[in-house]
């Protein structure tokens, strides 16, 4: 099963290895959270160095992607970026609890436009980040670091499945 996946989504070992690593960080962040920015933009860092350094390894053998899945990345990147710098001067106004809720929520939905890219294990991902985010701005007792733990648990967890679909752990 492993094997075929890769085959459809070729992106997705390497992807596995900056989302687990961001995953680790926001982990960090809910542990520390007077440090939880520094430690989301730590991990946006270490996961792109990871990326660089084992991305080649981790899919070798494996074809280019296909420019419809290309384009779908990008996209989602561009949308998520869209998002925050449209949403988040809104959302700062009405708290800490809104603002991680739209944090977490804009990355969950960008994670779905990624569908095409990076198939159901993206998508997986997606769903929970952002039902995530709607359980802490709907239930008022649903905790805000918990959230974000969450949060992280769930990166780490989905890119840890996406690192198992490289080539080189199966043979």
């Amino acid at each position: 099963m492993l094997r075929s996946y890769v085959l459809h989504y070729p992106m997705t070992p390497y992807a596995g290895v900056f989302i687990a690593t961001v995953g680790v960080c926001v982990i960090a962040g809910a542990v520390m959270p007077n440090h939880r920015d520094h430690l989301v933009w730590i991990g946006f860092a270490l996961g792109a160095m990871l990326l660089v350094a084992f991305g080649h390894i981790l899919s070798m053998g494996l074809h280019t992607p296909s420019l419809l899945q290309v384009t779908f990345l990008a996209l989602a990147i561009v949308l998520e970026i869209a998002g925050f710098r449209y949403l988040m001067p809104i959302v700062r106004l009405r708290g800490e609890r809104a603002t991680l809720s739209a944090t977490v929520g804009i990355v969950g939905a960008h994670f779905l436009v990624m569908l095409p890219a990076f198939g159901p294990l993206i998508g997986g991902l997606g769903l929970g980040c952002t039902l995530n985010a709607v359980g802490l701005w709907r239930i008022s007792t649903y905790r805000a670091g918990l959230a974000w733990f969450v949060d992280g648990c769930l990166k780490l967890a989905f890119g840890a499945a996406m690192i198992a679909t490289s080539p080189i752990l199966f043979g």
